[in-house]
């Protein structure tokens, strides 16, 4: 994905040595094994990892702890998401999948910030150089309301607000917060769908290493959120668009997501959704 992308240019084009971070063990000793520079992998779910405040003094004990000696943290980029794409509606997932996204976008993006805050911190206090941190944002960051994407807009409109009040509340300190927002990235699904007929045949879609090309550049500049230089214009429309064309891109686009991946939406009224769960409910009494 985009954290592999962006991996891989830190390592071969910039040529940082860097501490990458996932759940899958063999997958980060392969990525260690392939790239140029110095690559430490670190094992971590990041979705369960900061229950509680132990959870975030440890994540940090444990960075500290994979820095080679001599060297700071000079920036994280923490790219763990999950936006849940081809959904129609809050009750169309379990409960349980709606907080385990809770946990992954909010929790998981708050508890590495305050991990690695105090580490960049030392960073420019030694080197007296700027550090940064990126976040991973989505299109759904830029709406207010996204009908059939509701947890997700709650949970990107969340990063991206954390992220750019931290970046005003640490400037001054050295420390530049940054939110990467994609619109959409070349991936297996959307290439099994380049025979259809929808937004995938009539705009280019990058791939996570143009992505994360992109993302990079904009970095240098200094910028407060980027797109990865594709697809700018969508994130114009979801801010100053009218809201209703916005609310109908959404909904349009659950139903052609939810074809792509195979998982059906059901588009019946929720008192029909709903109708089984309650057949055998106790009727109302009468007054």
């Amino acid at each position: 994905g985009i954290g592999l992308a962006l991996a891989t240019e830190l390592s071969q084009t910039y040529g940082y040595d860097i501490i990458v971070i996932a759940r899958r063990e063999p997958l980060l000793s392969r990525l260690a094994s392939e790239l140029p520079t110095n690559v430490i992998p670190l094992a971590c779910d990041l979705q369960t990892a900061f229950r509680d405040e132990a959870g975030v003094l440890d994540f940090r004990k444990r960075l500290e702890g994979a820095l080679p000696a001599g060297k700071a943290l000079a920036g994280c980029l923490h790219m763990a998401g999950n936006s849940d794409l081809a959904v129609h509606g809050l009750t169309d997932k379990t409960a349980a999948r709606n907080l385990e996204m809770l946990d992954l976008n909010c929790r998981a993006t708050l508890g590495v910030l305050q991990a690695v805050v105090p580490l960049l911190a030392h960073h420019v206090m030694r080197t007296d150089y700027r550090a940064v941190a990126v976040t991973p944002g989505a299109l759904t960051a830029f709406v207010p309301s996204a009908p059939t994407f509701a947890t997700s807009a709650a949970n990107k409109n969340y990063i991206r607000a954390l992220t750019l009040s931290l970046r005003y509340e640490y400037e001054s300190d050295g420390i530049d917060f940054v939110c990467a927002c994609p619109v959409a990235v070349r991936s297996e699904i959307l290439d099994n769908a380049d025979s259809g007929s929808g937004i995938e045949r009539r705009v280019y879609i990058p791939t996570g290493l143009e992505w994360a090309q992109g993302v990079l550049a904009d970095l240098s500049l200094g910028l407060p959120e980027t797109n990865g230089r594709y697809m700018d214009y969508m994130t114009t429309w979801m801010t100053f668009g009218w809201g209703w064309t916005t609310r109908y891109f959404f909904q349009g686009r659950v139903q052609s997501n939810s074809v792509l991946l195979d998982r059906p939406v059901r588009l019946e009224p929720l008192r029909e959704k709903l109708a089984g769960v309650y057949r055998q409910a106790t009727p109302r009494p009468v007054d």
